[in-house]
C-alpha cells in the first residue's frame, strides 16, 4: 500500500510557519514512511519553501483559495491514490 500525506497550508507569521514546521518533522518521524508528501501553499505571505525537506514536493497556488479549494487541488497531485491523510499543521501524527 503507498501512502500519500497531503498538507494544506495558509502561513500568515513565524509562529505559523513554526507549528508547519513540527507538522513536518511529525511526518518525517514516523516508522512507515509516507511514498510522497506534497505541501500545498495557499499562496501565503509568509515563504516556507526554506523549511520543506527536498523529496517533498511543493505546490504554490497563484491567489489565496482558501481550503475548500486547495484540499482537492491537492489531489491533483497525487501519484498514490490508495491512500492518502490530510494534515493540518497543527495537528501532528504520534
Amino acid at each position: 500500500m503507498r501512502i500519500s500525506v497531503i498538507i494544506p497550508a495558509y502561513i500568515d507569521s513565524e509562529q505559523d510557519k513554526v507549528y508547519l514546521k513540527c507538522a513536518i518533522e511529525s511526518v518525517v518521524n514516523q516508522t512507515r514512511k509516507a511514498d510522497e508528501v506534497i505541501v500545498v501553499d495557499d499562496c501565503s505571505p509568509v515563504d516556507i519553501s526554506d523549511i520543506l525537506p527536498e523529496h517533498f514536493k511543493y505546490v504554490r497556488n497563484k491567489t489565496n483559495m482558501g481550503i475548500g479549494y486547495t484540499r482537492p487541488v491537492s489531489y491533483t497531485h497525487l501519484r498514490a491514490h490508495e491512500t492518502s491523510l490530510h494534515l493540518v499543521c497543527r495537528l501532528l501524527l504520534e
